[in-house]
């Protein structure tokens, strides 16, 4: 299940990396990117019988790597929504304050359509 939920956000962030995202957001989405693709490997010994090529054993999921698959859903989750929306608040506090004061606000993170 985590590896359907991250599959298309890691699909954006790998996107967003090739769109010039850059700093620490890059690093930050990067990060993410290869937490995503533990998730993904993960997912597969789930999904699909994995034999050990030692000792041709099914290999199964152990419950470290489960709890890692969900460490990193939550990462996700206060990635895109969580962050973003305590970043608006705070932004918003703030431009109050530069309207309050006659100056102008904040300018915006994304370049407007």
């Amino acid at each position: 299940m985590a590896k359907r939920l991250a599959l298309p956000v890691e699909i954006e962030l790998r996107a967003l990396g090739r769109l010039g995202f850059c700093g620490v957001e890059q690093r930050r989405a990067t990060t993410v990117v290869f937490r995503l693709d533990a998730v993904r490997n993960i997912g597969n010994f789930a999904a699909h019988p994995i034999k050990s090529l030692g000792s041709g054993e099914i290999m199964e999921v152990e419950p470290g790597e489960a709890g890692w698959s969900l460490d990193v859903l939550k990462e996700l989750f206060a990635f895109y929504f969580v962050r973003p929306a305590a970043i608006q608040k705070k932004r918003a506090a703030l431009n109050e304050k530069l309207i309050e004061a006659g100056k102008s606000i904040l300018k915006s993170a994304t370049p407007s359509a």
